[in-house]
This record gives C-alpha cells, sequence and structure tokens, in this order.
C-alpha cells in the first residue's frame, strides 16, 4: 500500500511542473486510509477511533527511513520500504510481530520455494532458450517503433505542457 501511496504523491511530478499542485504525500495517505473507506462505503474502516476495525502497522522510528523523524507521513508514504515494520495487527490480531510473521512457519514456506524452484530450474531454462529465438525479430519491431513519430496529439500526458 505505500508504493502505492508514494506513487499517488510522485506521479503528477511527471507532468505538473507547479509543485504547488502536487499531491502532498499526507494527502495521498489520507486518499489511501479515510478516502478509500469512504469509496467502499465503510465508516468502520479508514481511521483509528473507538468502534473502528483495526489494522494497525506499527514501524520502528529509529530505522533508516525515518532518520532523522521530521515528518512521518511523509517519510512513511515516500521513504519507507517495509523494512521498519515491526507488528501489524489485523482487525486486532498480531500477524507480524517483532517483524516475524506469526500464522505461518516462513522459514518452512521459504525451504519449499527453494525447492520448488530447483524442480523447475530446468523448465525456465529450456522456455528461456526458446524465447531467445525471438529476441531479434522483437527487437526490430522494437527499432522500427523507435524510428516512427509520434504525432503530438497522441500522447499529451507524456510531453511537457506548452507554456501558458
Amino acid at each position: 500500500m505505500l508504493r502505492v501511496i508514494a506513487s499517488t504523491a510522485l506521479v503528477q511530478t511527471l507532468h505538473d511542473q507547479d509543485h504547488n499542485d502536487w499531491i502532498r504525500p499526507a494527502e495521498a495517505f489520507h486518499a489511501a486510509t479515510v478516502g478509500g473507506a469512504k469509496a467502499l462505503g465503510r465508516e468502520d474502516i479508514g481511521r483509528l477511533s473507538p468502534g473502528a476495525r483495526a489494522d494497525i502497522a506499527l514501524y520502528d522510528t529509529r530505522s533508516i527511513a525515518f532518520t532523522p523523524l521530521n515528518n512521518a507521513v511523509q517519510q512513511l508514504t515516500l521513504a519507507e520500504t517495509g523494512r521498519a515494520l515491526r507488528h501489524l495487527l489485523i482487525d486486532g490480531e498480531f500477524v507480524i510481530r517483532d517483524g516475524a510473521l506469526t500464522r505461518i512457519d516462513e522459514a518452512a514456506i521459504l525451504e519449499r520455494i527453494h525447492e520448488e524452484a530447483a524442480i523447475l530450474e530446468p523448465e525456465i531454462a529450456a522456455s528461456e532458450a526458446e524465447v531467445t529465438a525471438l529476441r531479434a525479430p522483437y527487437e526490430a519491431i522494437y527499432r522500427q517503433c523507435c524510428e516512427t513519430p509520434i504525432p503530438a496529439d497522441i500522447l499529451p500526458a507524456k510531453l511537457p505542457r506548452p507554456p501558458p
């Protein structure tokens, strides 16, 4: 969710050159929480208050994303990657405690993934070899696309705005 909030706060910076019009991290966070609940027609989620369902993420503010701590919401939305997540409660129940999952044996799952990946490796290698045969034609198509001019009215969101 944090990556979506960060994208919300950053994506318009690609097009809108007036920083005063940009969505601030706090606005993106509010849209994702309170706004998300409102969009779902739910009054029991999206906020921390008596009677609301509690999904709470607790972060270690001594981590690099929060150091120095000067704007927690901005740092959470733009810098935190999940490394500082210490506890996660969903509907009031811990699903992560002290950085570890509480409902599953993560080590056992990771071991099984590694075992299955080893079994799949020969098939993946064979598929990669088959795909290699398609590379040259796709590269030719790509070069042709790059050389084909695109009229300015086709992708206006990706082009600089004309001066007012």
